[in-house]
């Protein structure tokens, strides 16, 4: 009988020691995710697409180690990265029309459809529209290299 207290008492300090090694590794994580989201937010602030979407997924994954993870607020963050994405995608299109710069706007029109289907934004009248400047500055910009062809 004293030899079985005096086993118990041994394994009380290290249940303990084990204890709070849990809880240490709990709040490391919990500090994890805050970071994370923390990062996130102001990358979402500052930061282009694709500098976002790894933040988003670095959150993800530490909310998720710290059983913090909502899904409703993942899918948030990722509508409002690729409304962002669109926005500015919109915004350089007219700017490099206005450069004629027909090779960028190309690229702004085509992350522009596909940055807008993915969150449901996409509007065919307006794409259309894009199109036909384009396509009229890549015809302008071939008159003035060779007006002779037609």
């Amino acid at each position: 009988m004293v030899n079985l207290h005096a086993q118990q008492a041994s394994q009380a300090p290290a249940e303990k020691k084990q204890i709070d090694q849990k809880k240490a590794h709990k709040r490391m994580l919990n500090r994890a995710a805050a970071n994370s989201l923390w990062r996130l937010k102001r990358s979402m602030e500052k930061d282009g697409f694709y500098a976002s979407m790894v933040a988003l997924n670095i959150w993800r994954s530490t909310a998720r180690d710290a059983g913090k993870f909502d899904q409703q607020q993942y899918d948030e963050f990722r509508r409002q990265i690729y409304a962002k994405s669109v926005s500015n995608n919109l915004r350089w299109f007219d700017n490099f029309i206005t450069e004629e710069n027909d090779v960028d706007a190309g690229t702004c029109l085509r992350i522009y459809e596909i940055h807008a289907k993915e969150i449901g934004v996409f509007d065919e009248a307006r794409y259309e529209e894009m199109q036909q400047r384009l396509k009229t500055l890549k015809e302008n910009k071939q008159d003035a290299v060779d007006p002779t062809e037609k």
